[in-house]
């Protein structure tokens, strides 16, 4: 500190490992809460970061935080804190991140986080909240992350999510009890990149306006009651690495134009009710490593490109009407399975020499 300077900008880095010995995270807490001289410490320094994420806090997240108008990032990763208070949190006027993951935090979603109008990041991954998200969540216009997965959230998503969400880039509320319709109004997040929202319980088919989101990197759907079919505009995804629609029941065949899907990595729509044959344009997806088709009505035989993507390591296409013989010819066994799974399906013939590459066989 310097000339009449009373305030003091630092970044506390707060962890287990950020300390030893008699400094240890815990004793330097211990100094700051329960000093006598704690109130006025408290409007001497000024914190812009704020780390205190893996330790063993619990309780409910210190009032205190509050004074800290011009905090930018408060990450409380991997504690035990029980609850948000909202009349403090609502302070941080400046707040950018947000972060309480893996902690056990209770009771109604803080409404008051709907003040914080700098929000970029807000990410409450694996807690215990219950109740309807707030619809003013929905209306910071600087929000870029919205992770609330793995909680015990209800109600629906609004029509206009997307209304004042224009920065959004990730979405991910998996493991939820969210219900009703997936909103078209989801296409108007043109920045979005990830769109996760499996495992509710949304009724409905794919919206398919969703499917100009033409940055979308990773769609997961699956684990809802989404009915219809495969919108063949899946296609125009070009950017798209993750498709996961498994545990719906989804109908009819898989499109053709899923061979548009050049950037493919992940493909699993297994535990529907999917039927007709399977595409022979999957051979074109280059890229893809993961491929689970099981539990379906798909019939036919295996197109024999499948087994030409060098880059498949794991295929699940069991419990389906699939028939025919796998190719014989050792030039159709150039991928490096790890796993393949044909069970309970109507297959014949010779077992190749090749299928022994595949570490898992059944």
């Amino acid at each position: 500190m310097t000339g009449n300077s009373s305030l003091i900008t630092f970044k506390l880095l707060y962890s287990a490992s950020d300390f030893s010995g008699e400094y240890d995270g815990a004793c330097l807490q211990m100094r700051m809460s329960y000093s006598p001289a704690a109130h006025i410490f408290l409007f001497l320094v000024q914190w812009t970061d704020c780390h205190l994420g893996f330790n063993n806090f619990s309780g409910e997240i210190p009032t205190w935080f509050g004074f800290y108008s011009e905090l930018q990032m408060l990450i409380l990763d991997n504690n035990s804190f029980t609850n948000i208070p909202s009349a403090s949190i609502s302070n941080l006027s400046m707040l950018e991140i947000l972060s309480v993951r893996y902690n056990h935090l209770q009771g109604d979603f803080p409404k008051d986080i709907g003040n914080l109008q700098n929000l970029k990041e807000l990410i409450l991954f694996k807690n215990q909240l219950t109740g309807s998200i707030p619809f003013s969540i929905f209306n910071i216009s600087s929000l870029e992350t919205l992770d609330l997965t793995h909680n015990q959230l209800s109600g629906s998503l609004p029509v206009d999510i997307c209304r004042r969400l224009r920065r959004i880039k990730s979405i991910s509320i998996i493991s939820n009890h969210l219900s009703g319709y997936i909103p078209p109004g989801l296409s108007n997040c043109t920045e979005l990149y990830e769109l996760s929202l499996s495992y509710n319980i949304f009724t409905g088919t794919i919206p398919p306006e969703i499917l100009n989101l033409e940055r979308l990197e990773s769609l997961n759907l699956g684990g809802n009651n989404l009915q219809g079919t495969t919108p063949a505009e899946i296609g125009t995804l070009r950017n798209l690495q993750q498709l996961q629609l498994e545990n719906n029941h989804i109908v009819g065949s898989i499109p053709h134009t899923i061979s548009n899907l050049s950037s493919l990595l992940l493909l699993n729509f297994s535990t529907n009710n999917l039927s007709g044959v399977m595409p022979r344009e999957i051979g074109n997806l280059h890229k893809l490593e993961i491929l689970f088709l099981q539990f379906n009505q798909l019939s036919g035989s295996i197109p024999e490109e499948l087994f030409n993507i060098s880059t498949l390591r794991r295929m699940s296409l069991g419990y389906n009407n699939l028939s025919g013989s796998l190719p014989s010819s050792s030039s159709y066994w150039r991928t490096n399975l790890e796993l393949l799974v044909l069970s309970v399906n109507n297959i014949g013939g010779f077992i190749p020499s090749s299928v022994s590459r595949a570490w898992s066989f059944h």
